[in-house]
């Protein structure tokens, strides 16, 4: 290669690349320091007479639009006297475009993908929806009579399973399948004294852990073994056992106590479970949690809840992350954060060779979201687990991060002030971004437009035309992230959804 004509100062690079199919040029060659991202993609290009679009990496960073070389090597401490390797990967995340928003009737507290089904969505007034990818309602119900918090729905099969986690203090499963037109209540599960916060099922999807209020971590059967809510024989012992259980003041809508004093199902709501397994050590809120060390597909082995070996992450308020040994039911590590965590990911690839993906096996980096704003990486395998700096960028909390499925390197982060991050993590700021506009500080509890639980229609959004003295951002509760191949080999095609305060769930696609 031959030196670019300068009369600034130069350094000497050799550009590498483990992933792009457009092979390196030989040699090296010396270029300004004043180089930015751009410059050298215009380099690369009539060296390799290549028309794709490149990012480059130094020392595990990738330089950002308008960094120069010179700030690399300073941050990096890299000397200029020094021969640099730059890897170059063809990018592949497009500016995040809206596709669709779909009204709720409250905010859209939980999303979760649903692979040939569409999006599965939650809300505040406790309802729950299933919609297509371009953003057409396919049915909903009313699921909790109290705030639904999260909902997760598994991803294999011609009928899958839908968990909804709620303020109620209970969690619920329902089934959805293939030319159905309706959610199908299985089981209410009973055992946490206080709001449920978070849930997430085992990579092979026959189990659940909980975390809620009450501070702890619950294990739930969905297949195999299970311990169904014993029937009191009087009405006395039902009061005391709906005491006993966690819901309070709350009795749940699929039990009821008739004149004998028995406690019955209604016709059409399912079974009612107690927990196989309850996980105590938190001092606050359990608001994330993480299966690892179980491959996808293994079973129940006899009526053992849990698979030997495996292990369990969750994110707490009291600034901790909690290793678990669910067959000796202790934690075994703990990591310790500068703030409370809101919420919880994890990577589900890996990238042999990198120095910031997660080794292949059991070990897995896991993602935070935070009141301070920072989404915190993770890898257990160190002693403090700090991986790299926080990723900042947004002003309010994290209220939700999301990992993507193909990719051990790119992920999702949304927060109060109504921002949308999408990252790489060898980037020190977000590779995309999408802030929503403001919206008036309450909307309307029956606005025209937003169709009524049951509905399959919907005429548009709605329009509020209450006066405001001021408008406030539109928080974002969570997210979502799906990622497919794309037509174009040099790229890959995702989806993110978003649930707002305004009571949208918007889904972009990049």
């Amino acid at each position: 290669m031959q030196d670019l004509p300068s009369t600034e100062p130069t350094v000497n690079v050799k550009f590498v690349t483990k992933t792009s199919s457009v092979p390196p040029p030989e040699g090296t060659m010396a270029i300004p320091l004043s180089t930015t991202r751009d410059n050298l993609r215009d380099v690369l290009r009539s060296l390799t007479e290549s028309d794709a679009t490149f990012d480059f990496i130094i020392a595990n960073e990738i330089i950002r639009p308008g960094v120069s070389l010179t700030k690399i090597l300073q941050r990096k401490k890299i000397s200029e006297e020094a021969l640099v390797e730059i890897e170059y990967i063809e990018s592949d995340l497009a500016p995040l475009e809206q596709i669709c928003e779909c009204p709720h009737r409250d905010a859209v507290t939980g999303v979760s993908f649903c692979p040939q089904f569409g999006f599965v969505t939650a809300s505040f007034d406790g309802s729950l929806h299933l919609w297509s990818e371009q953003g057409a309602l396919a049915f909903s119900t009313q699921a909790h009579p109290m705030p639904i918090t999260d909902v997760v729905a598994t991803t294999g099969g011609p009928t899958r399973t839908v968990v909804t986690a709620s303020k109620d203090h209970t969690l619920a499963l329902w089934q959805l399948s293939r030319g159905t037109k309706a959610f199908t209540k299985q089981a209410t599960l009973m055992g946490h004294t206080d709001s449920v916060q978070c849930c997430a099922l085992s990579p092979d999807q026959q189990r659940l852990a909980s975390g809620g209020w009450d501070n702890a971590v619950m294990l739930w059967a969905l297949q195999g073994p299970t311990v169904e809510a014993p029937s009191p024989a009087s009405k006395a012992e039902a009061e005391e056992d709906t005491a006993e259980s966690g819901v309070g003041r709350v009795r749940p809508r699929d039990a009821e106590v008739d004149e004998a004093g028995v406690k019955r199902r209604r016709e059409g709501q399912g079974k009612m479970l107690h927990p196989l397994v309850q996980l105590r050590h938190h001092r606050g809120a359990v608001t994330g949690l993480h299966w690892e060390g179980a491959s996808a597909g293994a079973g129940l082995r006899g009526e053992a809840p849990v698979v030997p070996g495996e292990t369990l992450w969750s994110a707490s308020w009291d600034h901790t992350l909690l290793r678990w040994d669910l067959q000796a039911q202790i934690h075994t590590a703990e990591l310790t954060a500068p703030c409370s965590a809101l919420c919880m990911a994890a990577t589900t690839t890996s990238a042999p060779g990198s120095a910031t993906a997660p080794a292949p096996g059991n070990a897995a980096l896991l993602l935070t979201g935070h009141v301070d704003g920072a989404a915190r990486l993770w890898d257990p395998r160190t002693q403090d687990g700090a991986v790299s700096r926080p990723f900042r960028e947004h002003t309010g909390m994290v209220t939700g991060v999301a990992w993507s499925p193909r990719s051990p390197y790119h992920f999702s982060t949304v927060g109060t002030e109504g921002l949308v991050c999408l990252w790489d993590i060898r980037a020190r700021k977000p590779m995309q971004q999408h802030r929503f506009p403001l919206v008036p500080p309450t909307l309307s509890p029956a606005v025209e437009g937003v169709p009524e639980v049951g509905e399959t229609t919907i005429t548009g959004m709605p329009t509020n035309s209450q006066k405001c003295v001021a408008l406030v951002p539109n928080k974002v509760h969570c997210c979502c992230f799906e990622e497919r191949s794309a037509p174009s080999k040099k790229a890959h095609a995702g989806l993110i959804g978003c649930g707002c305060d305004n009571g949208s769930l918007f889904l972009f696609s990049f």
